[in-house]
């Protein structure tokens, strides 16, 4: 096979594997930051108009809340993502 056609099969297949995950991503994160950043919205707000100043959270009480999991997954997911696309072009790369 020459090597222009194999070379746009596997840019074909890449951009469609990169559709493929991103609809994924969008589709599992979308709706849960949608929930969770509503919540957390309104009760920045509600604490604002008090005039109280917001807590920060240690590392354990952030590690108690839903956001905190939501963000964490979201990042070992893209992470593991991006892993994956570098030892699938590398090995495409040694073919």
């Amino acid at each position: 096979m020459p090597l222009s056609i194999r070379t746009r099969l596997t840019l074909w297949y890449t951009a469609i594997l990169l559709t493929i995950l991103a609809v994924i991503l969008g589709v599992i994160t979308i709706p849960i930051h949608a929930l969770l950043l509503r919540q957390g919205t309104a009760h920045a707000s509600a604490s604002a108009e008090d005039g109280a100043p917001t807590p920060s959270l240690t590392l354990g009480e952030a590690a108690r809340t839903a956001v905190f999991w939501v963000r964490a997954f979201t990042r070992a997911f893209i992470i593991t993502m991006a892993k994956s696309f570098e030892s699938t072009s590398a090995v495409e790369s040694r073919n």
